[in-house]
């Protein structure tokens, strides 16, 4: 079935909840996985450890889901010349992707290396070519969008290549370690991981669109419950054995797709509630300022955290209370101060941090209408 935008409200509404989910979901995982080690990094909590597994256990749907609403996002730009493309899209990506990275390998070594923070900004700065960095994303959705442009005609063939790539990817990193750099090792398991949800969402997204429509209908109530209850309970299943338990990795991929199963049914079904609707539009609307933002402010609170401890964490490793709520309050925090930054940085004089610094063309993306149709990251 031909790609078509999703451009009705009542259509993008459930895409809007899906993308702002993925968004927040890739916040905690940065905070409660990988930075909550360095806020209170002599921390034996459980449940510590318990949010570290609980976003380990996320890992086979939290990117398939963003990079399927991205390709959805992004099927329009398949008919557009692309001239255009470049110019609304793929420019901005690179630029604000070469831009950030620098920005966070000048700052991110003091907050996680602060003994050599120059060798750590040398490493992430060399790492910026092959797309290993904190903002791969946005590196990788460039490669992706311009692949979709040349293999549109071969659709199948496509989707076929990149579900086969999808089993293989875990054991490219073990091939390719050897032959390659290691951030480029990295971006060949990105790619292979994340292709086939990408190009499904890119190329058949009149179909997902229909079928979302189809399941929001009344009749079909008992049908979108079932694809959301029967998935969702097998992949908690399989998580637990998994990422509690140390069963074989090899059942993540069939993770992803009960996963991505249980969150589409979920996000058609809460696409029904005008409220939820509308804060998840504000959200995904915003998904770019908060990607690139919240990893800056993790790191500054990871600094401020160990001057005020002269040189140590500050904060007490094995208190209750603070291991309760300090991945919850930090997730939350760090997407509120960046919408806020953005809210107030949102002008012509500092629109370059989000966008390229060039005069937009008649027809291009102009506010956050448009920002909200043609962004995809």
């Amino acid at each position: 079935m031909p790609a078509r935008p999703a451009a009705a409200q009542d259509r993008i509404a459930w895409i809007d909840i899906a993308k702002a989910s993925a968004i927040i979901l890739v916040v905690l995982y940065h905070v409660g996985y990988a930075g909550i080690g360095y806020v209170i990094p002599d921390s034996e909590s459980q449940i510590i450890d318990w949010w570290a597994r609980f976003n380990r256990s996320l890992v086979p749907v939290r990117m398939p889901l963003f990079f399927l609403a991205s390709g959805i996002l992004a099927a329009s730009s398949l008919s557009r010349p692309w001239p255009r493309v470049w110019r609304s899209r793929q420019r901005n990506l690179l630029w604000t992707y070469l831009l950030w990275g620098m920005l966070f390998a000048a700052i991110a070594g003091f907050a996680y290396n602060p003994q050599d923070p120059v060798g750590y900004m040398r490493q992430s700065l060399a790492a910026l070519p092959v797309g290993g960095t904190a903002y791969w994303f946005l590196f990788v959705l460039v490669v992706f969008l311009a692949l979709a442009r040349l293999l549109q005609r071969w659709r199948g063939l496509t989707l076929v290549l990149t579900f086969g790539l999808l089993w293989i990817g875990p054991w490219v990193g073990s091939i390719a370690v050897p032959a390659f750099l290691d951030p480029l090792s990295t971006t060949l398991v990105r790619l292979c991981s994340f292709g086939f949800w990408f190009f499904l969402g890119c190329f058949q997204s009149g179909a997902i669109v229909a079928l979302a429509e189809t399941l929001r209908h009344p009749s079909r109530r008992q049908l979108a419950g079932a694809l959301f209850v029967l998935p969702a309970a097998g992949y908690s299943a399989l998580a637990y054995a998994v990422y509690w338990n140390s069963l074989d990795g090899a059942y993540v991929v069939p993770m992803s797709f009960l996963g991505m199963s249980a969150a589409f049914s979920a996000s058609v079904w809460a696409a029904r509630f005008t409220g939820i609707a509308r804060w998840a539009g504000h959200i995904a609307a915003r998904t770019l300022p908060i990607y690139l933002l919240h990893p800056v402010l993790l790191a500054a609170v990871v600094v401020v955290v160990r001057a005020l401890g002269g040189g140590e964490s500050s904060l007490p490793p094995d208190n209750l209370v603070l291991n309760l709520i300090a991945v919850p309050v930090l997730t939350t925090l760090g997407v509120v101060s960046a919408l806020s930054l953005y809210t107030h940085t949102r002008t012509s004089r500092f629109r370059w941090i989000f966008a390229f610094p060039a005069r937009r063309s008649a027809g291009e993306p102009t506010g956050r209408k448009d920002l909200h149709r043609y962004e995809s990251a």
